[in-house]
């Protein structure tokens, strides 16, 4: 072998093993670009929140009026595409919006249809769904964090931003494990 085919073999490995690891996080290997997550958590995101609307209203009718069989349709056309979003999200979300995500997924669909929404295990659930939608809207922002790196020293105004967004992302950090504790 020739030494300039033996060098482009080396090269083209390391490369490859470069490209590896800077496509995993945590021993994750991620999947989708920072716009990709973006429309998919957001997707997700919409997906739940019409789930736990579909449930909560169905607490409140009755199961045996024309406009609560229609929404008892609508719950399962939406519950389908809530499928569709948490297997989108498995696909290209990084770890932790991923298990808020499951979190806030039972969360959604948890409410009790027997009881009336004012009942006291329906008042839980809503709260609970509430502190999972808000830890789910926190991971989602740390993942997709948009802020320089650490080598771009050449722009001190953007180090001021770093500092003050790396505080301000240790807080909500503390915040998304409290509430998902």
């Amino acid at each position: 072998m020739d030494p300039m085919t033996a060098a482009t073999a080396s090269a083209g490995r390391a490369a490859g093993t470069l490209l590896a690891k800077s496509l995993q996080q945590n021993g994750r290997i991620r999947l989708g670009g920072r716009e990709e997550r973006r429309i998919v958590y957001a997707h997700f995101q919409v997906c739940v929140i019409r789930t736990f609307n579909n449930g909560y209203w169905l607490s409140g009718s009755s199961a045996f009026t024309s406009g609560a069989k229609a929404l008892v349709q609508r719950a399962f056309d939406d519950l389908r595409a809530l499928d569709e979003a948490e297997a989108e999200l498995m696909l290209v979300g990084n770890a932790r919006p991923v298990a808020l995500g499951v979190k806030l997924r039972a969360a959604a669909t948890a409410m009790d249809v027997r009881r009336k929404p004012g009942h006291r295990v329906n008042a839980r659930v809503v709260d609970e769904y509430e502190v999972a939608l808000a830890g789910f809207i926190r991971a989602c922002r740390e993942d997709l964090w948009y802020l320089p790196q650490w080598w771009q020293i050449w722009r001190p105004v953007w180090w001021r931003i770093r500092w003050e967004a790396g505080r301000e992302r240790r807080k909500v950090m503390r915040e998304v494990r409290a509430g998902a504790e």
